[in-house]
């Protein structure tokens, strides 16, 4: 009886010992199939995420590729529109250049015609006339200019004319000193009327054989040449030149003068100004040294 207890016992712990073999191998299972499931779950986050990443790659790359196709866009609308301007500057500045070509040929042109006058009056009322004749083919300075210019050359004319015949009253006037004197004595054979002789030649029409600068003076006294550049030049220098044709009406040769000395003194104070002491000969030189 105690034998078959045993044997039941014994039965009983191996059929125990059976079913905690398969209660742990059912664990392990049920654990290897939870770990298989959290790794399946693992990969399936991953591939998740790594699809979200493709697809924020990919929404990324496509705002990239709208942003390149806008800026293209803009660009070709830019360019279009600037080689638009381009041409139209172009066409544009092709008439404007040949539309002043063609108004710069005819004021040369005019100016040409204006210049051909001879005196400055001439030519101030030439252009005044073509001025109100082609207003809009004509700069709105044009006759302002020539005239302007006429009058710098009229000037410039009647200067050297004027400082030639002066020049050539000393130098008649050295001819008649002694060699190699300090006193400015007269030499042989001359006296006080040959200057005052010598001054009228010099007031009066140039002869053949005093020629002058320029053939338009030919015909003209000295006084009135002085008297028209005064009328052209600044008032300061107006009254000197009166001043200069009053001297010249007079004469330099006082009464009771009967050397040269004071009549270079007074050439110099009241004729010679300093304007005319440029180029000919002894209109540079001072009282002190009259033929220097």
């Amino acid at each position: 009886m105690d034998e078959q207890i045993a044997q039941v016992a014994e039965f009983q712990r191996e059929k125990l010992a059976l079913d905690r073999q398969r209660f742990e191998e059912e664990r392990d299972r049920q654990r290897q199939k939870v770990q298989v499931e959290r790794e399946n779950l693992d990969l399936d986050r991953e591939r998740l995420g790594q699809e979200n990443n493709r697809e924020q790659e990919k929404r990324q790359i496509e705002r990239e590729q709208l942003t390149v196709d806008r800026r293209k866009t803009m660009w070709t609308s830019a360019s279009v529109v600037i080689s638009v301007l381009v041409g139209a500057a172009t066409i544009w500045f092709g008439l404007h250049s040949q539309a002043e070509t063609a108004r710069a040929q005819f004021e040369m042109k005019a100016a040409e015609v204006v210049m051909s006058a001879t005196d400055s009056h001439a030519v101030a009322a030439k252009a005044r006339v073509l001025q109100q004749l082609f207003p809009e083919r004509l700069s709105k300075g044009f006759a302002e200019a020539l005239e302007k210019r006429a009058t710098g050359e009229k000037i410039e004319k009647l200067d050297l004319e004027i400082e030639a015949r002066l020049s050539q009253f000393l130098v008649d006037l050295e001819a008649m000193v002694k060699p190699n004197d300090e006193t400015l004595s007269f030499a042989r054979g001359f006296s006080i009327n040959d200057i005052k002789k010598r001054w009228v030649l010099l007031i009066s029409r140039p002869t053949e054989s005093k020629p002058v600068m320029f053939a338009e003076f030919e015909t003209r006294p000295l006084v009135p040449l002085v008297v028209e550049l005064s009328r052209l030049v600044s008032k300061e220098d107006r009254e000197e030149l009166r001043g200069v044709a009053a001297a010249l009406s007079t004469g330099v040769v006082e009464p009771g003068v009967v050397s040269i000395p004071p009549v270079l003194k007074r050439f110099h104070a009241r004729v010679l100004l300093r304007r005319w002491s440029n180029l000919f000969p002894y209109t540079d030189c001072d009282v002190e040294r009259p033929f220097c």
